[in-house]
């Protein structure tokens, strides 16, 4: 296990490589592991001059839960949390299996209640599976966290004790704690890996001294969290490179430089770090088997982006991936995408580069925002232009060009798309600043 400052840790292993149960205590809380087993582990604290036995449980799929182990300390105030991969209607599971039918009938046999979350655990499901079975559960309350990178949520339980009067902390801030989990994900899913960019540069005929420099000029990086006057452990850095420079960007883009060409076969565009996957479908079939074979290729392209993106250990964010349906259909099917066994999300309009896309590909929601910021922005400059003295015209032109003109630009780069209707509402748009300032 990795070393934390001011935290120690009580472990044991598991039956498999995903098992394994571990407890992560503060220094100042005296604790002592009084049994362990496979995936099964308890530990006593010291409460206000009592006991409490915190336990940590793994039971791995189709395995049953260690209930003989459990007994063991049906006598003693004992909390037991973990994954432990039982479905039922008594927690919140939308169907039963049989190891949460053997675990639900044990509680109720023996008093011991349990304490749920309200939302999944499971990202691959709807189901609860990681909660906690005790015998008295007044106080207690608990949430699920939409962090991290594992198939299970991180569940928070706040108790209704603290373990130490005197201790370094009495209350954990998760606002901060999940600040400092998206902070990191969102750090590390968009650095870049060395070993593929020097790969990448190489394969790109780069010379070699230049390659030497770039890798010299990425060592030694380390990161640090800072919260006030704490201070976080330094760690070396062995991916990602320092924001700011002009030479970061520049070597991402080749980083990802063979994706395009990963996914030859459908039409991409790719700005930064952004992807857009055009699929089409053929004139010539049915719009059902339309979207049969959009799925099919759509199946294609996203085991193609799944394999690019492990080989670079570079993860798909897959809550701002969107996927939408250009149709003229009322009342249309869609097809279902998924990557890695997440359903993207559906949408009917999405903002690309400034442009909003809409499903009939029509403009007038992107003339509506124009108009309605140039809108916003004359009735702002007719306040300033009250103050400021007619003779100062070259004032007057550059404000406008600074702000209304570049919504003017937006528009007339796709001009020949509109239709007559929408010309005439931009030139009048146009026409009312221009006699408005020719009057003033």
């Amino acid at each position: 296990m990795p070393s934390i400052p001011n935290f120690y840790w009580h472990k044991q292993k598991g039956s498999n490589s995903f098992g394994g149960v571990a407890i992560l205590v503060h220094s100042s809380i005296k604790s002592r592991v009084i049994h362990a087993v496979e995936n099964f582990l308890v530990v006593d604290f010291n409460v206000a001059m009592s006991s409490i036995l915190i336990g940590a449980v793994y039971v791995p799929p189709k395995s049953r839960p260690p209930i003989d182990e459990f007994e063991k300390f049906l006598d003693k105030k004992l909390y037991i949390f973990g994954d432990l991969n039982a479905k039922h209607s008594q927690w919140g599971c939308t169907n039963n299996n049989s190891s949460g039918i053997l675990l639900n009938e044990w509680m109720e046999k023996n008093g011991c209640v349990s304490i749920f979350p309200a939302a999944p655990t499971s990202r691959r499901s709807d189901a609860i599976i990681d909660f906690a079975i005790s015998q008295d559960k007044i106080g207690w309350t608990c949430e699920v966290i939409d962090e991290g990178t594992s198939d299970h949520f991180p569940v928070i339980f706040s108790a209704p004790f603290i373990l130490s009067e005197k201790g370094f902390f009495r209350k954990t801030n998760w606002k901060i704690f999940s600040f400092i989990l998206s902070s990191l994900f969102t750090y590390w899913n968009a650095s870049l890996w060395y070993p593929a960019l020097i790969s990448n540069l190489l394969e790109l005929d780069m010379p070699l001294p230049l390659v030497r420099w770039i890798y010299q000029w990425l060592q030694g990086r380390t990161m640090a969290i800072h919260h006030g006057e704490s201070r976080s452990k330094t760690i070396q850095m062995f991916s990602g490179a320092p924001q700011g420079s002009v030479l970061s960007a520049t070597l991402f883009r080749l980083h990802i430089h063979f994706l395009p060409k990963t996914l030859a076969r459908f039409c991409s565009h790719l700005f930064a770090d952004d992807l857009a996957l055009i699929i089409k479908g053929s004139i010539e079939t049915t719009f059902t088997q339309n979207i049969e074979d959009l799925e099919q290729q759509a199946d294609i392209a996203m085991k193609l982006l799944e394999n690019f993106s492990k080989n670079l250990i570079l993860p798909v964010n897959i809550k701002k991936t969107k996927m939408m349906l250009i149709h003229s259909i009322v009342s249309p099917s869609y097809p279902k995408v998924l990557f890695k066994n997440e359903t993207i999300e559906t949408v009917s309009s999405f903002k690309y580069l400034g442009v909003e896309i809409r499903t009939k590909m029509g403009w007038g929601s992107f003339i509506k925002t124009r108009l309605d910021k140039i809108r916003n922005i004359y009735s702002a400059l007719r306040k300033m232009f009250r103050v400021i003295p007619l003779d100062q015209y070259n004032i007057r032109r550059k404000l406008f060009c600074a702000f209304a003109l570049p919504h003017f630009l937006w528009l007339f780069v796709t001009w020949f798309y509109f239709t007559e209707n929408q010309r005439q509402d931009i030139e009048h748009i146009w026409s009312f600043y221009l006699f408005e300032r020719n009057v003033q």
